[in-house]
């Protein structure tokens, strides 16, 4: 959490943001992961939601022409694999 890194081969930085993940006897509470990535001075910062009352989970985003899949996470880590589309 918190530090920087930057994919290879590219000029594109990523860093994990935090998650929010709620009480687990909560039936239809949502978790969140927030991912920062940053190229050329532009922030975009891909929020993963998953839960709530349907239980699906987002867990692929696009930007700068790369997909972020969030393969897993916690409160103070998070692994991503990332591919150019």
């Amino acid at each position: 959490k918190g530090k920087v890194q930057t994919i290879p081969g590219t000029t594109i930085t990523i860093q994990y943001l935090g998650a929010n993940i709620p009480n687990p006897n909560c039936a239809d509470c949502s978790s969140t992961t927030n991912i920062l990535l940053q190229k050329g001075g532009v922030d975009k910062t891909l929020n993963f939601l998953c839960g709530g009352i349907a239980g699906k989970c987002l867990d692929k985003l696009s930007e700068f022409d790369y997909e972020v899949t969030l393969t897993s996470g916690t409160e103070t880590t998070a692994k991503v694999s990332i591919k150019q589309q």
